[in-house]
């Protein structure tokens, strides 16, 4: 299963939606978790079930709360409490929002779509993205119609971001968050760009574009399912014993 973890649509009409989501089908996406920017007031529910009917893919919704501060942070945390059934992501670069992120239950990854700020990535953060077993999720979109000189520059800091990252790859994702179709890039031409450009090996690769996607989708899953109590606890059913 391919899973692409970062699709924007909030701008876009039913008519260029399922065009979209087309396209993700045809470059070879199984399924699309569609981002939702945090509102207090916004209807995540309703909106992700009509994104679920346009569309014969599996759609699977994920909030983004980016914060200013941390109280920002704390009452969006309080506020999206409710919905298990969706992702929770942190779009940050402050390194003490971050740490409350990642340290908060209630977090499944932190994002990073521009480019220029993996530079804010640190071995700290890494580390604790680790034992805390969250997702980092990066993009390549930025790349995408620069100009030779900055596309080299983007990919340098692409490379240092991926050396600091290269033992602990079992936290990354590679999240499109494409704005236009003409950006939509398959998860087999990713894995090649990963491997051609950035010497990753093609199981490495496999793994940023493919497992761990997957094993962040079934996060979701296990919390929608019944026997789940709280992250990491489940309630195994005994029988009765006479």
């Amino acid at each position: 299963m391919y899973v692409n973890t970062s699709v924007a649509w909030e701008s876009l009409s039913k008519s260029d939606r399922k065009y979209k989501f087309d396209v993700y089908r045809f470059v070879g996406y199984n399924s699309l978790i569609v981002n939702f920017e945090y509102s207090p007031n916004k209807d995540y529910r309703t909106l992700l079930q009509g994104l679920q009917e346009e569309s014969s893919l599996n759609i699977y919704g994920k909030i983004i709360i980016t914060p200013k501060t941390q109280k920002d942070l704390k009452n969006a945390l309080k506020n999206v409490k409710s919905y298990s059934d969706f992702l929770i992501c942190v779009n940050s670069i402050d390194k003490d929002i971050l740490t409350i992120a990642i340290n908060d239950s209630r977090v499944d990854a932190i994002l990073f779509p521009n480019i220029q700020d993996l530079s804010y990535v640190t071995s700290g953060i890494i580390s604790l993205l680790k034992t805390q077993e969250k997702f980092l999720e990066f993009s390549f979109r930025n790349v995408l119609g620069t100009t030779t000189n900055e596309r080299s520059r983007l990919f340098h800091e692409i490379d240092k971001f991926l050396s600091i990252v290269s033992t602990c790859t079992q936290i990354l994702l590679y999240g499109g968050c494409e704005r236009s179709i003409y950006e939509i890039r398959g998860p087999r031409e990713i894995a090649t760009i990963l491997t051609a450009i950035f010497d990753l090996s093609l199981q490495t690769s496999k793994k940023i574009v493919q497992s761990n996607p997957e094993r962040f989708i079934n996060i979701l899953l296990e919390r929608k399912s019944s026997n789940h109590f709280s992250q990491g606890v489940k309630i195994i059913s005994q029988q009765n014993k006479e």
